[in-house]
């Protein structure tokens, strides 16, 4: 039967009307043998008979195939059918009564704000006679949106009963339209703006349960009739409205709920995902909504304690949702308040699923009692949250939030560039200033030996005689100072010695009375062992020291201190630094710079410097370490922490220099969370350029802190690079570290006394005296009675304001805790308080004890 007029028109009770013109065809045969033919059959979405065409000859393809165009009201309800309800092409045999293999089309296209497009090459399956079917066989759909551009031509008048006159139109068959008669043109189901960033987007729910012990009774009372729904908030429009993924409702069976085997997928416009993102960002929840329904038609029923069970579930999908290319996100949330107190504490302003009408019946009857009111006005229990209801779904994106993971690109400039390695050439022909010295010594000796026989004679040993001894050595001294040979010899080593101040102590002059009288102690002690050296050889008939330095085969290198020297140097710096004289602190670091190719005292020296506050005279020691040996992990990264400060400071070009330093450092140590820590945040400081790379850098900074256990420092990389820059005096970058590790990712767990110690030191270093104080006080309400650094960081805030009885107070109870685990400076600081409040005798045992702690 025709369809009416009516029903192909505009009107406006009826409303917008779209058409969708469906071109199937196939480029090649579809039957493997030439006597068979086939039909090709599909059934369109809300239609209930099939669309067929004309029996296919085996050997004929079909450049045009068969076409046909349905009508349906435009709008968001129809790209939700056709989501959902994918074309199912068939092919049958001649008769239509078996099928031999389908095909399936997609509809998603038409979400992207297309007015068509075409799947080519749609291969077949599910033949159960592959050898009835073509092994290329394939259909291609073109499918076109359509709409009403004017008024439809006039038809001709027709007698019922009678044929259509010669040349009219075909009657098209049922549902289906002959476009012959409208004048269309292209339309969309998706308006442009909600198509710009758009996705369609799966949501499968799969349990919820346990359930509350009287649904099922009330399920029972409804006759069947009760169903549960639970929708998904995405997130809200710019206008307020929810964004809620509600797919069909579970029925209730034997106390569980039935959901869909299938996910449902759902249009969601760009603007929702934009805002989806800020929550994945903002580590926000989003919010599952479960409920209770009525079947429509049940007007006898009543479900009066409907908002008992409309229920709330908070997920948590930003650890998820996050991750570069992941695109799905496994849900698990207990339902822990109803709807409305949500809404009193502001996690949802609406509902997504809507409330049920007030009964139009006053005499239906209700399916369970509504709970009693509560005397102060606040919502009813929750019976979800009750009986701990916990929902599982899974959500999947059609394309993900951030793009798949990449490694950062290389820098512009690389390391070589930046800081040329250091070159050392060898010393083996050329001996160092002790050398000469020791071989002049030798010479010296020598000849005095000659000169010494040729007065006294060649007799062995000296004389017995004490006073006859005298005699010849006074003789002796004469006789040099006669001839000249005296001064010569002083000459001689005079310039030795010179050699040895300037190459072994860096010294030429210039220097206070003190620094002079400390060079000619150490210069004593040196020439005094560089004689010895040199006379032990001569006695034993060794090779001069001459001879040997230029050697073939000889690889002694530079001289500086030995390794025992170093430590010792080191130690007596540190003591420096801890009792404030940081002059001798830098003297002792200059003298372990005397070592050759050695980037640990630099190391050392750079980050002396940065604790000072001398950030110019650190960057090159810095620098220096690197040059010496550029996988120097911890001079790496601590230059590039200088020079992030120094581009968030003063010149954003060093940040481009902090992201050579940590590609090297990166591929000194590839798996140390701690160096993408760092570089995730130097990517960050550079705004939207490198936008992509920070998430990168943080996405596998998590993914190496995993490995580690998430409650220590090892779990929390921000947190270790907090540790470092505190270390270095960089407060306001170690702030952005701190907040950094306190954002957290879903499972990530920050340790809450290590984060408010850090905190504190930070505040206290960007001047936040309060700050400081009040996370130092909410450390050590977190921290074992046995953990004395709370109480040494309130001591030294305290010490810090003049407030010194209180800093003694706190030092003691340091003390009593771990004397063994308190630093020397606090030892000092309580010695001076008892000083200055008379209490002699105890500054006495406090001193006493630091002596004991330093040397035993």
């Amino acid at each position: 039967m025709a369809p009416k007029k009516a029903e192909i028109k505009r009107t406006e009770d009826e409303g917008p009307k779209v058409y969708l013109k469906l071109d199937v065809s196939w480029p090649r045969p579809l039957l493997a043998s030439n006597e068979a033919t086939a039909v090709v059959a599909y059934t369109f979405p809300g239609e209930r008979e099939a669309v067929q065409s004309e029996p296919v000859a085996a050997d004929t393809p079909s450049a045009a195939g068969f076409t046909r165009t349905f009508v349906r009201k435009q709008g968001m309800l129809l790209l939700h059918q056709l989501l959902n309800s994918p074309l199912l092409l068939k092919l049958l045999k001649g008769d239509g009564s078996t099928a031999l293999a389908s095909a399936s089309l997609d509809f998603a296209p038409l979400a992207q704000g297309v007015d068509q497009f075409s799947a080519a090459c749609l291969k077949l399956s599910g033949a159960d006679d592959q050898t009835a079917v073509a092994a290329d066989a394939a259909f291609t759909v073109k499918v076109q949106l359509l709409q009403e551009t004017g008024t439809p031509r006039e038809e001709p008048p027709t007698t019922p009963g009678k044929p259509p006159a010669k040349g009219a139109p075909a009657t098209p068959p049922p549902g289906m339209v002959d476009l012959s008669q409208l004048t269309l043109g292209p339309c969309t189901l998706v308006p442009s703006d909600q198509a710009a960033g758009a996705q369609v987007v799966q949501l499968h729910l799969q349990s919820a349960g346990p359930l509350p012990d009287t649904l099922q009774a009330a399920a029972t009372a409804a006759g069947g009739a009760l169903t549960v729904s639970c929708g998904l908030h995405l997130s809200r429009a710019p206008t307020g409205a929810p964004i809620c993924l509600i797919p069909a409702g579970a029925s209730i069976q034997d106390g569980q709920l039935q959901w869909a085997a299938d996910p449902t997928r759902f249009f969601v416009p760009g603007t929702a995902i934009a805002s989806l993102k800020a929550a994945v960002e903002a580590n926000q929840p989003l919010y599952l909504e479960l409920a209770r329904f009525l079947a429509p038609g049940t007007e006898t029923l009543t479900d009066p304690a409907f908002e008992a069970y409309h229920g709330l579930a908070a997920v948590p999908v930003a650890a998820q949702l996050s991750e570069p290319g992941q695109k799905v996100a496994n849900l698990q949330a207990v339902v822990s308040i109803s709807y409305l107190e949500g809404q009193q504490a502001g996690s949802l302003a609406q509902p997504g699923l809507p409330r049920p009408d007030p009964p139009a019946n006053p005499k239906a009857k209700p399916i369970e009692e509504a709970p009693a009111a509560s005397t102060d006005g606040s919502p009813p229990p929750c019976a979800w949250a009750k009986a701990q209801t916990t929902i599982t779904a899974t959500l999947q994106l059609q394309a993900p939030l951030y793009p798949p993971w990449q490694p950062p690109p290389m820098p512009a400039v690389s390391l070589q560039q930046l800081i040329s390695k250091r070159q050392f050439v060898k010393t083996e022909d050329k001996p160092t200033a002790s050398q000469v010295f020791q071989a002049q010594v030798q010479s010296a000796v020598k000849q005095l030996a000659v000169d010494y026989h040729k007065m006294f004679g060649t007799e062995e040993g000296a004389p017995a005689d004490p006073h006859q001894a005298a005699a010849r050595r006074k003789q002796l001294v004469f006789e040099l100072n006669k001839n000249g040979q005296y001064l010569r010899l002083k000459e001689q080593l005079k310039a030795a010695v010179i050699g040895i101040v300037k190459d072994s102590y860096h010294k030429s002059g210039g220097m206070g009375r003190e620094e002079m009288q400390e060079l000619y102690n150490k210069l004593y002690m040196h020439l005094a062992t560089d004689m010895h050296m040199a006379l032990n050889q001569l006695v034993s008939n060794k090779p001069s020291v001459a001879k040997a330095a230029t050697a073939k085969g000889s690889s002694k290198g530079p001289e500086g201190p030995t390794r025992h020297q170093l430590a010792v140097l080191k130690g007596l710096a540190d003591e420096a630094e801890l009792t404030g004289n940081q002059a001798a602190a830098e003297r002792y670091h200059q003298e372990r710079t005397l070592a050759p190719a050695n980037p640990q005292v630099w190391y050392d020296y750079g980050t002396f410097c940065l604790r000072t506050a001398k950030q110019g005279q650190a960057e090159q020691c810095l620098k220096e370490a690197v040059a010496i040996d550029p996988g120097h992990k911890a001079a790496l990264l601590a230059l590039a922490a200088l020079l992030w400060h120094v581009g968030l400071h003063t010149d954003a070009a060093y940040l481009d220099q902090a992201e050579t330093v940590l590609h090297a450092a990166r591929e000194a140590a590839a798996d140390d969370a701690a160096v993408w820590a760092l570089l995730s945040l130097v990517y960050e400081s550079m705004a939207s350029r490198r936008v992509s790379e920070h998430r990168n850098a943080a996405f596998e900074m998590r993914r190496l802190g995993k490995v580690h256990n998430r409650r220590s420092l090892a779990g929390n990389p921000y947190l270790q690079v907090a540790l470092l820059l505190l270390d270095l005096q960089l407060g306001e970058c170690a702030q952005q570290a701190l907040q950094a590790a306190g954002k957290g990712q879903g499972d990530e767990e920050v340790p809450g006394l290590e984060m408010a110690l850090c905190c504190s030191k930070a505040a206290s270093l960007t001047g936040d005296a309060t700050g400081a104080l009040e996370a130092a006080k909410e450390a050590a309400r977190a921290a074992d009675p046995e953990d004395v650094r709370p109480r040494i960081i309130l001591g030294n805030l305290h010490w810090a304001a003049g407030r010194c009885s209180q800093a003694s107070k706190e030092y003691q109870g340091a003390l009593r805790a771990g004397p063994t685990s308190c630093p020397l400076d606090l030892y000092l600081r309580l010695g001076t308080t008892f000083l200055a409040e008379g209490e002699f005798e105890y500054a006495r045992n406090v001193y006493v004890q630091v002596n004991a702690a330093q040397y035993f």
